[in-house]
Order: structure tokens, then C-alpha cells, then sequence
């Protein structure tokens, strides 16, 4: 899978970015922050949903989604491990310099939920391709 400009292609399910929302399949989360060390996003229901750098730099972050908790390690270049609560690897990223970030999905990542996974993979979009551009939400 790849996020490439707003979607992620190639996916099991459909995930795209428009219009402050991020929308996966039939869920929308709106997005209350992009910026690149603190992304924030809100399911209709209530559920929030938050992804940041967790030290000085940038080659660790922590997600909590609606509860359910992830970290996104640095392990070389725009590389990134993504494991889950119990230290599983659910899935790799690789940021490319045109923009996209490549997606595998390890096979232990049944049973995540693909929202979680869409969120955390856009937020690091933010961080390790160089050509993304952030913009500032205003409320």
C-alpha cells in the first residue's frame, strides 16, 4: 500500500484525506491538528484519536486511538516500525522523496482496526515525506 497525495492506494479498505477530514471507509475522523509533532483527530462518536513524538526528535511516536495505544519507531532513514501495545510489529512505513509513504502491513496486524492504522500512517505522512506541506487549522 502507498499514501500517495491525499489517498492510500491499493488498500483493503478505502482511506482518503479531504476537507479537514480523514475518511476510511464509511468513518470520518476530523482532523483538529496537523501539526507534524502533535496530529489530533475526533470521530463523530467522541473517539479521539492522537498521534505524537514522544522526545526531542522525531524518531519515536506514540498513538492512542480511541484507547487503543501504538508506537511508531524510527529505524532508519524515513523508516518506521509500527507496533502495537504488546511490542507486535503491525506494520513498516518507508517515506520516499516524491512525497508517498509506502505501507506493509505484517501479518500479526489482524484484528487491528484499519481506522487506527489509516491515522497513524497519515500522521506520519507529515514527518517523513519531505514534499508534504502542512497547513494551519483555524477555528
Amino acid at each position: 500500500m502507498i499514501w500517495q497525495g491525499t489517498s492510500l492506494i491499493d488498500a483493503p479498505f478505502t482511506a482518503a484525506f479531504a476537507n479537514g477530514e480523514l475518511v476510511v471507509g464509511q468513518t470520518r475522523l476530523r482532523l483538529v491538528s496537523e501539526d507534524p509533532t502533535d496530529v489530533r483527530a475526533v470521530a463523530p462518536n467522541g473517539a479521539a484519536y492522537r498521534l505524537h513524538k514522544a522526545g526531542l526528535t522525531v524518531a519515536r511516536y506514540l498513538a492512542d486511538c480511541d484507547g487503543r495505544a501504538y508506537s511508531a519507531r524510527c529505524t532508519g532513514g524515513k523508516r518506521r516500525e509500527i507496533t502495537d501495545a504488546a511490542g507486535r510489529v503491525i506494520a513498516r512505513t518507508r517515506g520516499r522523496a516524491d512525497g508517498s509513504l509506502d505501507l506493509a502491513v505484517s501479518a500479526v496486524s489482524e484484528g487491528v482496526d484499519p481506522v487506527d492504522l489509516a491515522f497513524i500512517t497519515w500522521g506520519l505522512t507529515y514527518v517523513d515525506t519531505p514534499t508534504r506541506r502542512t497547513r494551519r487549522i483555524r477555528r
